[in-house]
């Protein structure tokens, strides 16, 4: 198909009526190979050339947008996808109505755009939209509405609506093993959202089973430092914690901690690094490793205090155990200022 192009561009010209189409597919394809940097730069391509011949609205337009849209969230540039799947919403809702399936695909993108832009109340009104038409239209165990349905429950965890959460999540988990198989990648990412959503509810004993499961799947599917390997881990160390299973505790934080540091690519600050090095702070101090602990939790408060401030209740509480860590090495004046 590249060849195709090249040879039509060649001929032809770059907005030429028949380059275009063969230039979308070939975004479409490149998107669906998940080769989305490529796909990017072609679908920009067919974007501004249709909207040149077509105009902005045109049904045409709007799907090279959506597809843009998706490359863009895959990328993670979610500023410009954002952008560009609000027009595509805007122009199909228009054009074709709320509850045909292009629309709701490109609100399934915004919504997922909008939950990692961390905008999360749009993000939940969106995605509620796009579940309710994708079960109307496809069906409740359809893997696009399933796909909605989980991005609801995680939007749902973020705002902290635990309860409406797990409710979600379970129907998720339920209907994906169903479907798609109890290892299926998608199935264990709602079984690490479920885990999670239990973990907040206090539901450690199920919230356990649950991650386990997770945890050990996801190491066999994506590997040891995938970052869905790794969340799974750092709520499963975050429960054999709140369980004082403190031995097994250090034991996964450290994996989560070394992955996250490895696979992140942002620093030794990335939030999600701190959380799991202060879980591995706490699984230490509670074995009385507290030489360990106290060289763990002071890089905690050194990084959270520049990253989210000295009075915010993450770095308190890093503080307080890095206090207990000092207090029981008889550093006292030290563990004195820490806590002050």
């Amino acid at each position: 198909m590249q060849q195709a192009v090249k040879e039509q561009e060649r001929a032809l010209g770059r907005d030429h009526k028949e380059t275009l189409p063969s230039k979308y597919w070939l975004g479409v394809t490149l998107c669906k190979q998940e080769k989305y940097e490529e796909a990017e730069v072609v679908l920009r391509q067919v974007v501004k050339g249709k909207e040149r011949a077509l105009g902005r609205d045109h049904g045409e337009t709007l799907s090279s947008k959506y597809w843009l849209g998706v490359a863009l969230c895959e990328q993670e540039k979610y500023e410009e996808a954002e952008e560009v799947l609000r027009q595509a919403v805007k122009g199909k809702e228009r054009a074709l109505g709320r509850d045909h399936i292009e629309t709701l695909s490109s609100k399934h993108w915004l919504g997922v755009t909008l939950c990692e832009l961390e905008k999360y109340e749009e993000a939940e009104e969106v995605l509620r939209l796009a579940v309710e038409g994708e079960e109307r239209a496809l069906g409740r165990d359809h893997k696009e509405t399933l796909s909605s349905k989980y991005r609801l429950g995680v939007t749902l965890c973020e705002q902290e609506k635990y309860e409406e959460a797990e409710e979600v999540l379970r129907q998720v988990v339920k209907e994906q093993e169903r479907a798609l198989g109890r290892d299926h990648g998608e199935t264990l990412s709602s079984k690490s959202w479920l885990g999670a959503t239990l973990c907040k509810q206090e539901k450690y004993e199920e919230a356990e089973e649950v991650l386990r499961q997770a945890a050990k799947e996801q190491e066999r599917a994506l590997g040891s430092d995938h970052k869905e390997t790794l969340s799974s881990k750092y709520w499963l160390g975050v429960i054999l914690c709140k369980r004082k299973k403190y031995e097994e505790a250090e034991e996964v934080l450290r994996q989560a901690v070394k992955g996250k540091e490895r696979a992140l690519g942002r620093g030794r600050d990335h939030k999600e690094t701190l959380s799991s090095k202060y879980w591995l702070g706490v699984a230490l101090c509670e074995q009385e490793k507290y030489e360990e602990a106290e060289e763990v939790l002071r890089q905690v408060v050194k990084e959270q205090e520049r990253a989210l401030g000295r009075g915010h209740k993450e770095t308190l509480s890093s503080k307080y155990w890095l206090g207990v860590a000092l207090c029981e090495q008889e550093k006292y004046e030290e563990a004195k200022e820490v806590l002050r």
